[in-house]
């Protein structure tokens, strides 16, 4: 009877509650796309007053933050500003203009257009008093 006891306490302990925890886990993950997020479901998130849904467009958000965080460090090397209530609230309200604007677009599409990557570059400026010297084409006769 006593081995009975264990073994049944031992199912419980070491294969049944692991089960539950991985379940109550996958309720509790989050998982975010910015190609899969569109502009449309941020607008929605940040408009609606669902817990989740704040939650949802804060995740959205704080990626996009990371992201120009990033991207502006690997352009200028110094060190990337400190993440508070005023930076996030003025992302919001970037991310909800472009979204506005633009509600078909994603999330990562709409990042873009805030980091101003979607503009096409300048052409290379070209010197104006400065004429590329002709090729000499004569060639000499002992090729």
């Amino acid at each position: 009877m006593n081995k009975t006891i264990a073994l049944a306490a031992f199912l419980v302990v070491f294969i049944i509650t692991p089960a539950i925890a991985e379940k109550k886990a996958k309720k509790d993950s989050v998982s975010f796309d910015p190609i899969a997020y569109s502009c449309a479901s941020f607008l929605k998130m940040i408009g609606s007053s669902a817990k989740s849904g704040e939650e949802e467009a804060g995740v959205a958000v704080m990626w996009g933050y990371g992201f120009l965080s990033g991207l502006e460090y690997a352009k200028s090397m110094e060190k990337p500003s400190a993440l508070d209530d005023k930076t996030l609230a003025a992302l919001v309200i970037d991310y909800a203009s472009v979204c506005k604007q633009n509600p078909k677009i994603s999330f990562f599409e709409a990042t873009t257009k805030l980091a101003g990557a979607s503009e096409k570059p300048a052409p290379p400026n070209e010197p104006d008093d400065q004429t590329p010297a002709a090729p000499d084409r004569n060639i000499p006769d002992m090729i």
